[in-house]
């Protein structure tokens, strides 16, 4: 299934299918491996506990950044790093971030407008120190730990020990983005969201690509 209510559907998969087994997310060889018992993992750096919800399976682990205890959940759904709810960030941010301005996020009943940042902070888990992280702010989801957090691991999801584990690959830490994003609406592709910097003042939100 491709779409539901005439939208698309992003993500892995949900914890709810996932319990009971374990699942290795491999992005450098693009691979998804299912076991049944726990596999010796090379390069092993940190293992972290996590507790879940009821019902829906989904991990909850406790991080530490810029001495705030946060409480996230490690969501597969999730295109960022880092999510920490609006409130939250700006109690602990300083004066060196990035603006995002436009469309920021689109749930099925939803569509979310306004500014988010996206920041670089150290990151301590379960007494691990895993360094800088990309982190961004959200005004509508709770604090989340997502795609661009896995892909510079092999990670393990072990939801028979309720662990992750996590393998070193030698990938670094990047941000990848032209500063703008579009979106197909009537036929044409808009710009639906902007960096807020000084060499893209001259485009706006709603602007089209002609070519």
């Amino acid at each position: 299934m491709s779409g539901r209510a005439c939208k698309k559907i992003s993500g892995i998969f949900g914890a709810n299918m996932m319990k009971g087994k374990i699942w290795r997310i491999d992005f450098k060889d693009k691979m998804i491996t299912v076991f049944d018992k726990q596999q010796k993992l090379a390069n092993n750096f940190a293992t972290i506990p996590f507790s879940e919800e009821n019902f829906t399976n989904v991990p909850r682990l406790k991080a530490k950044t810029r001495n705030q205890n946060i409480e996230f959940i490690f969501d597969t759904g999730s295109g960022m790093g880092f999510t920490i709810n609006k409130e939250l960030y700006d109690q602990i941010k300083d004066k060196d971030f990035l603006v995002f301005e436009g469309l920021l996020s689109q749930s099925l009943n939803s569509i979310v407008k306004g500014q988010r940042q996206v920041d670089v902070m150290d990151i301590e888990i379960n007494n691990t120190k895993l360094g800088n992280q990309i982190i961004d702010s959200s005004s509508d989801s709770p604090n989340l730990i997502g795609i661009r957090f896995i892909e510079n691991y092999l990670v393990d999801l072990d939801f028979i020990n309720k662990k992750i584990t996590l393998a070193n690959t030698g990938k670094s830490l990047e941000y990848q983005s032209f500063g703008i994003a579009f979106a197909p609406i009537n036929n044409s592709l808009v710009i639906v969201n902007k960096l807020e910097i000084p060499q893209l003042s001259g485009l706006q939100l709603t602007d089209k690509l002609l070519r």
